[in-house]
């Protein structure tokens, strides 16, 4: 169907340059079943179909689009991530991430995280790190040191 499309370079359509001929489109091209074709007889009936199965389409996508994170599990305190660390930050040789825990999430959706050595003074969006499906590290053993990233990855290095 694509070669169909007219070129304006060479006044004609690439399908009927190759085969001499334009292009053959019949409701053979369309996605409707052969059965529903071979009862047609009149064009208002094909714009029927063709119509209620649009809006059908049109539902089954809206209906999608609500359920979309119905399947996403949701990240609540106490889970494990790794968060990648910048490479402004990392010296050579270190780890490329770092494995915290999710402390709290605040109403603007965004998570402060903790580690061993201390909290992360910055507040992470959900982009910017993975949920671990292991757990690493509790709750309880972040201590309440604050921590910068740069800090942190020196910490870890060492």
């Amino acid at each position: 169907m694509k070669n169909r499309a007219f070129h304006s370079g060479i006044k004609q359509s690439t399908y009927k340059v190759m085969f001499g001929i334009e292009l053959r489109v019949g409701l053979a091209t369309f996605s409707l079943p052969l059965e529903i074709i071979a009862t047609l007889e009149r064009e208002e009936r094909i714009i029927e179909i063709i119509a209620t199965l649009e809006r059908e389409e049109r539902i089954i996508a809206e209906g999608n689009e609500n359920n979309m994170y119905e399947d996403v599990r949701s990240e609540t305190a106490g889970d494990n991530v790794t968060v990648p660390i910048p490479d402004v930050d990392k010296p050579k040789g270190s780890f490329r991430n770092v494995i915290a825990v999710i402390l709290l999430k605040t109403d603007d959706n965004m998570y402060q995280l903790g580690t061993r050595e201390g909290i992360i003074n910055h507040l992470y969006a959900r982009s910017e790190f993975d949920i671990c499906k292991q757990k690493f590290i509790d709750i309880a053993e972040v201590t309440q040191n604050k921590l910068t990233c740069t800090s942190l990855v020196l910490e870890k290095a060492s």
